[in-house]
């Protein structure tokens, strides 16, 4: 009867490692020892350095604000999952001066199935005919421009119904024009969709406050080019360029209206508040922060459907949502006492400055 093989034995089918060639048979190897750092004096002059590593605790407890990371890396954004984490990057962004994009003052908490995304946007505060994104409104007031105001709205997730918005009046008139712009953004607070909607009446007609004021700047233009025989073809010569384009005009200045309304965007800022960091907190769908495990796996399966297209060919398409629309209108009379001009219309009224 064969003896058993003790567990300790060593495996025949391992080939035997050879010695070191100063130890001596059958003594064991020596101690793994901690070496020493390298001189620097040695170390070669190619030798690339080696990353900075911080320890683990101070990366666990840290957590980075987003004006710092704004600082280092302009575009970055943080998320969050946890409503203390984020409520505490929320503050500190707040304190630091940075400007805080959305009507929503302080963060009461992040919903279940979302994750809070702290995007940070850089606005070039150079003028808009140098290349950058802002205009002068008047002495130290400046104005995001229509590309700073497209950024923001980009970043916050905010999108655009054409269908509810529109030309509203009947389009007779080549120099009166009613436009209505509408867009939804995700809520904070619920995580549910609100729609927002701004309009536009660009109104050139004779008699009414714009016309008039088109008319006083050319006058001045005239006056400061000592040519006051001119004022009429100067006025004359901005109609002819403007109104081809005031359909487009008119919906533009909706569109703006209506994104200033949604981000709670200020209509002027001062320098100081331009150069530093927009941060755009966003929404954004997490089914890991779903408590109740059968509803996370249904949240995950319906978010993997609606990824690949089969809502529809399983459940069906769903029906066009009607929306009611009021039928176009004509140009009222023009007033007999021109209303004044509104604040956003700056870059309307200014004439030829």
């Amino acid at each position: 009867m064969s003896e058993r093989r003790s567990s300790a034995a060593p495996d025949a089918t391992r080939a035997p490692q050879p010695p070191p060639p100063d130890s001596k048979p059958g003594s064991s190897p020596p101690p793994v020892q901690d070496q020493p750092p390298p001189d620097p004096a040695n170390v070669p002059p190619d030798t690339p350095a080696a990353d900075p590593q911080e320890p683990a605790e101070k990366l666990e407890k840290s957590e980075p604000s987003a004006v710092a990371v704004a600082e280092a890396v302009p575009g970055k954004a943080l998320y969050f999952r946890e409503t203390t984490a984020a409520q505490s990057a929320w503050s500190r962004a707040r304190a630091s001066g940075a400007t805080i994009i959305g009507a929503v003052t302080a963060l009461a908490r992040v919903p279940q199935g979302w994750g809070l995304a702290m995007n940070v946007v850089r606005i070039d505060t150079r003028d808009m005919n140098a290349g950058g994104e802002i205009y002068r409104i008047a002495g130290e007031r400046y104005g995001l421009s229509k590309a700073a105001i497209y950024k923001l709205c980009a970043t916050a997730g905010l999108s655009w119904v054409p269908e509810e918005g529109g030309r509203q009046d009947d389009g007779r008139r080549g120099d009166f024009c009613h436009w209505r712009a509408v867009a939804k953004v995700r809520d904070l607070t619920s995580g549910a969709e609100r729609k927002w909607a701004g309009e536009k009446v660009i109104d050139l007609r004779p008699g009414t406050s714009l016309y008039k004021q088109w008319e006083r700047a050319a006058a001045e233009k005239a006056a400061k080019d000592r040519r006051p025989e001119q004022a009429e073809a100067y006025f004359q010569r901005r109609l002819d360029e403007y109104l081809p384009h005031i359909t487009s005009q008119a919906e533009t200045k909706a569109m703006l209206r209506c994104a200033r309304a949604a981000l709670a965007l200020l209509t002027a800022y001062n320098m100081d508040t331009l150069k530093r960091p927009f941060v755009v907190p966003m929404l954004v769908r997490d089914s890991s922060t779903i408590e109740d495990p059968e509803l996370r796996k249904e949240v995950i399966r319906m978010e993997q459907m609606h990824a690949m297209g089969l809502v529809p060919t399983l459940y069906g398409q769903r029906p066009p949502q009607r929306v009611h629309q009021p039928a176009p209108y004509a140009a009222p009379p023009v007033p007999a006492e021109p209303a004044p001009l509104e604040d956003d219309d700056d870059d309307l009224s200014n004439g030829y400055a």
